[in-house]
């Protein structure tokens, strides 16, 4: 099994390329309306002991469903090493990419791995193995996802907002201060909002309005480079449609909630 969702490895010759910053303009919005699948939850008690909260066996396994590791939360935390993750006889490693200048191993709410090698169907009774050095607390997500043929281009969009969700912060008040202390509170909900021409309800994003989807947005620099593919799963959107006067275009604008936020970086 080959990774299919994640970009190609990026040329040392390209890095001054991938390292800009990314114009609005360049993100591609594809949808599909075939489903994610929530395996299971691991949880880190301690260091190197892992708890797995077993959910859903995959649909239907690679290829047509590839797996990835996502970190919830506050992010894979470890030190100095790569931590490879074994899964239904696939693997995949949380290290940093290679045009990234930080090389550290601390990873973000939403970072994803996906995993390849040969597949073995797992049972209810599979447990993912880790290799290397996680941390107390690290919380991660496996995730049976649609294969990159489902995805949709969902016509020209000009405006892709997303609220990641994380958790923010809490304040704890103490007499008159109201920040005595402060400490990561509830994990916010996460939302898309895409803008994009109007043309039809059945093409562009008319297509999807109110069905459960998945939304990938794809990084293309210069026209040719893919440096990372995001992902907001279950993705419902909800729109309103401008039709203004005279010659301004009439624009649909989506959006909604989603349980998970993915992103695989091109390594």
């Amino acid at each position: 099994m080959a990774k299919i969702l994640t970009p190609a490895t990026i040329a040392a010759l390209d890095y001054p390329q991938a390292q800009q910053p990314v114009l609005g303009g360049e993100v591609e919005v594809w949808l599909t309306t075939k489903p994610s699948r929530l395996l299971g939850v691991c949880f880190f008690t301690a260091d190197d002991t892992l708890q797995f909260t077993f959910r859903n066996t995959p649909l239907t396994g690679p290829p047509g469903g590839p797996i990835v590791a996502i970190a919830l939360e506050s992010g894979v935390m470890q030190t100095g090493a790569a931590s490879t993750i074994t899964y239904a006889g696939l693997t995949g490693s949380f290290q940093p990419i290679g045009w990234a200048a930080n090389k550290g191993f601390n990873f973000a709410t939403g970072r994803g791995v996906e995993l390849d090698g040969t597949y073995a169907a797992p049972t209810s009774s599979s447990v993912p193995t880790v290799a290397t050095g996680m941390k107390q607390g690290t919380k991660f997500a496996l995730v049976e996802m649609p294969a990159l043929a489902d995805f949709v281009l969902a016509g020209c969009t000009n405006n892709r907002t997303i609220k990641v969700p994380v958790r923010g912060t809490k304040n704890i008040p103490c007499g008159m201060n109201e920040a005595e202390w402060t400490t990561p509170g509830r994990v916010k909900p996460g939302e898309l909002e895409i803008t994009g021409l109007n043309q039809s309800i059945d093409d562009g994003l008319g297509r999807f309005l109110g069905l459960n989807c998945q939304a990938m947005l794809v990084s293309v620099r210069g026209g040719r480079l893919i440096t990372q593919r995001t992902f907001c799963l279950d993705y419902t959107p909800e729109a309103d449609i401008a039709m203004p006067e005279g010659e301004g275009e009439s624009t649909i604008t989506a959006r909604g909630q989603f349980s998970k936020y993915l992103v695989l970086p091109a390594a």
